[in-house]
C-alpha cells in the first residue's frame, strides 16, 4: 500500500518526507498544512507590498497635486490687478515714493513737510498744501524728473 500520491506536494523538501513510510501519518499531514500556510502567508505578503506600493504612488501624486496647486495661488497672490499691486511692483512704487520725497527735501522752495507722496504702478500723486502756484508747479516738476515715474497727478493746494 503506497499512498505517496495524495500526499504529492509542490515543495521537494516535503515531497520526500512524505513518500517516506513512516511519515505518511500524521506528521505528512501537519507538514502539509504548515506549506499550505506558508503559501497564504506568501501570497497575502505579496498583496500587501502590491498595496502599500500602489499608496505610495497615490500619496505622491497627491502630495505633487497639492505643491502645485500651491505654487499656482501663490503664484497668483504676487500678480497684480488693475486695482492692486503685485510684491515687486509694491517694491518699485516704495522706491519711487521714497526718491521723490528725497527730491522735494533737497528742493530750498519747496516746504516737504506739507507735500504728501503716493505711488501706485509707477503714476506719483503729489497732495497737501503749497505756499503758491509756482512752488506747485516746482513741486510736479521735480516728481516728473524721478527716474521710474510714469506721471504725476497733481492735488495739491495753494494757501
Amino acid at each position: 500500500m503506497h499512498l505517496a500520491r495524495p500526499y504529492a506536494h509542490r515543495d521537494p523538501a516535503l515531497r520526500v518526507l512524505c513518500a517516506q513510510p513512516y511519515r505518511r501519518g500524521v506528521t505528512a499531514r501537519l507538514l502539509f498544512a504548515l506549506a499550505a500556510i506558508q503559501r497564504r502567508t506568501e501570497g497575502v505578503a505579496a498583496r500587501v507590498r502590491n498595496r502599500t506600493k500602489e499608496n505610495v504612488n497615490k500619496f505622491t501624486r497627491q502630495l505633487a497635486s497639492i505643491a502645485g496647486l500651491l505654487l499656482l495661488l501663490m503664484a497668483m497672490g504676487c500678480a497684480s490687478t488693475a486695482k492692486q499691486e503685485g510684491t515687486g511692483e509694491y517694491v518699485d512704487d516704495t522706491v519711487i515714493t521714497t526718491k521723490v520725497k528725497a527730491a522735494i527735501l533737497n528742493e530750498p522752495t519747496l516746504k516737504s513737510a506739507e507735500i504728501n507722496v503716493e505711488t501706485f504702478k509707477g503714476i506719483v500723486q503729489l497732495s497737501g498744501f503749497v505756499s503758491s502756484a509756482a512752488a506747485e508747479k516746482t513741486a510736479v516738476s521735480v516728481a516728473s524728473k524721478v527716474g521710474g515715474v510714469k506721471s504725476v497727478k497733481d492735488d495739491m493746494r495753494v494757501k
